[in-house]
């Protein structure tokens, strides 16, 4: 008949379905095993390059910053260069953006790990937390 079960949405959103999701997600995106915390990026002529550090679950200042200088496109690149995660309250909501953006339009995200997306620094500042 095509009618949900009233628990949809706890079992299609709840933390298991999206870390589930998220993992699927990030298999295609990156190697299993990472090279190195570097990378080398050759910006094509008429493309620009933005570079974002340290937003820190602050997902109105993400907003704000595609609002102004605009989403990635294929001539709008953008590195985000670690520390997305902990102190804000919006960290999950700002991966999955980057994610979305990633599926979409892979050569223009790029994602670096910062040490606040290391294991004990997502136990002591508050992603882990956000995540529960």
């Amino acid at each position: 008949d095509g009618v949900r079960p009233s628990s949809y949405p706890s079992e299609a959103f709840s933390a298991g379905a999206v870390v589930e999701h998220l993992e699927g997600l990030a298999a295609g995106f990156w190697e299993p095993v990472p090279e190195a915390n570097l990378l080398r990026i050759t910006v094509p002529r008429g493309t620009r390059l933005l570079i974002v550090g340290d937003t820190h679950g602050q997902l109105e200042d993400v907003l704000w910053m595609f609002f102004k200088y605009g989403p990635p496109s294929s001539t709008n690149w953008y590195l985000f260069n670690g520390d997305i995660v902990d102190r804000g309250s919006h960290a999950l909501e700002i991966l999955l953006l980057l994610f979305a953006y990633k599926r979409d339009c892979p050569e223009a995200v790029h994602i670096l790990r910062g040490n606040h997306e290391d294991a004990s620094c997502v136990l002591h500042y508050g992603f882990r937390a956000e995540l529960e």
